[in-house]
């Protein structure tokens, strides 16, 4: 191994010479380690980026290519492109194909906000055809072989290295194999093996496992797919102490992402937390009031409130302004926020009714528990309303039986009337029929 921490193999296949490269010099594991096959010369080592007058007069595209992999390409003024159309560029060697991820002013915009280096911006070709991309499906189905090749051969040689994902260049001209390994991996034997068997320029990269679930995807715990996958390009460093200083409750489930590592929307509200909370003191401060000494339990940067909590276990919610006028002395670091008092009215708070029952101290405690408070309000809710729809359906149960009863009796009453009605006229007749009868004999 010489001074640059580069090491030369020599591979003889077929009577021929092959020199192949290892370039050992990563700092972090995030960084990708890449061994070339058939390469002429050593790697460069990468320099800081370097800012330059951008133009935005030329024509620019972003190509996408497997595992949102994704850069900028010049196309020619008469070259009509859109999204979603597949497009043959340049590549370092030979040519590749992609799909065109965006066009437009949008491109410029993006490449701004990005850091801006003097790269080499290479050009579209063509526009893809029908063969190419039959060519194309051709070079997903030889990857599929290779990643199995490629695997087993890990196996073979015991190397402690997950393979995630193969991708053969258009023209044939590379194959790259992405992995994610915990240690350095000494995989040079396993270089000859894929040497020997595809005779192309051999490329292993070694990625983190943020850029595994960038080219893997899937949908976040919020219902949209990953920022890894869609806009996010840089992968920030985030630790706990950030959830910490969002007050967020360290629970690992919650936090972490489908890459196993800290969410990293944690940072995307970081800058308000920060700013918010120089206003107020730390948690657990120690606040000498009326009282006596009092503990700083909760900080609401939403509502500019805080509370206090007693020795007597009690709890004191304060705003934010009336806590600067009564002890804003104890704190002469903090600043002092100047505001103007909005009158609202307040529903009682569920932080002090549970904090005055349950006698409960530490936040993290509080905050989960005033949640259950207000779920079992809601139940009592709920149970207030079935009740009452029980009472409802009772009362109405009670008014058909009523209904039902009346409605009996009124045939009842009209049977009883129609048989009185019957035997009224039954006697009737028999009257008028014994009296006809009498006058028939009298005259005889």
């Amino acid at each position: 191994m010489n001074d640059k921490n580069e090491t030369y193999i020599d591979v003889n296949t077929n009577n021929e010479q092959i020199r192949l490269i290892l370039d050992l010099d990563v700092n972090d594991m995030e960084e990708s380690a890449v061994i070339e096959f058939a390469s002429s010369c050593p790697p460069v080592p990468e320099q800081e980026p370097e800012e330059f007058f951008y133009d935005d007069s030329i024509d620019l595209i972003e190509v996408e290519f497997k595992g949102a992999r994704r850069a900028y390409f010049q196309k020619e003024k008469d070259l009509q492109l859109s999204t979603m159309d597949y497009v043959i560029v340049e590549s370092e060697k030979g040519h590749d194909l992609g799909k065109v991820y965006l066009t437009g002013e949008l491109v410029h915009i993006k490449r701004k906000s990005q850091i801006l280096r003097k790269d080499v911006i290479r050009k579209v070709i063509k526009k893809a055809t029908q063969e190419d991309l039959e060519k194309m499906i051709e070079n997903r189905k030889i990857e599929e072989n290779a990643f199995l090749v490629c695997r087993k051969k890990i196996d073979e040689h015991s190397l402690i290295m997950k393979l995630v994902d193969v991708e053969y260049q258009y023209d044939r001209n590379r194959v790259t194999f992405y992995f994610t390994s915990d240690k350095r991996i000494d995989f040079r034997e396993l270089v000859k093996d894929l040497a020997a068997e595809y005779r192309t320029r051999i490329e292993l990269r070694q990625i983190g496992v943020r850029d595994e679930a960038k080219m893997i995807g899937g949908i976040s715990g919020c219902g949209r797919e990953l920022c890894c996958c869609t806009w996010l390009n840089d992968f920030q460093k985030i630790t706990t102490n950030i959830a910490k200083i969002q007050m967020l409750q360290l629970n690992p489930i919650k936090l972490s992402g489908q890459c196993g590592r800290l969410k990293c929307c944690l940072m995307y509200e970081l800058h308000d937390y920060v700013e918010s909370l120089k206003w107020f003191p730390d948690l657990e401060a120690k606040v000498i009031t009326e009282k006596g000494e009092a503990t700083v339990a909760k900080i609401d940067i939403f509502k500019d409130s805080l509370y206090l909590h007693h020795k007597d276990e009690s709890f004191q919610k304060l705003t934010l302004h009336e806590f600067n006028d009564l002890y804003h002395d104890q704190f002469p670091a903090t600043l002092v926020k100047e505001f103007k008092i909005e009158e609202e009215a307040e529903d009682e708070d569920p932080f002090l009714i549970l904090a005055d029952t349950d006698k409960v101290v530490n936040n993290h405690k509080l905050h989960s528990s005033s949640h259950s408070y207000i779920k079992e309000k809601e139940n009592e809710k709920e149970n207030v309303t079935e009740k009452n729809d029980d009472h409802k359906k009772y009362h109405k149960k009670n008014i058909q039986d009523k209904q039902h009863k009346d409605h009996h009796k009124k045939n009842a009453r009209d049977k009883h009337k129609n048989v009185n009605n019957n035997k009224h006229h039954n006697k009737k007749n028999n009257q008028q029929y014994n009296s006809k009868s009498q006058n028939n004999k009298n005259q005889q």
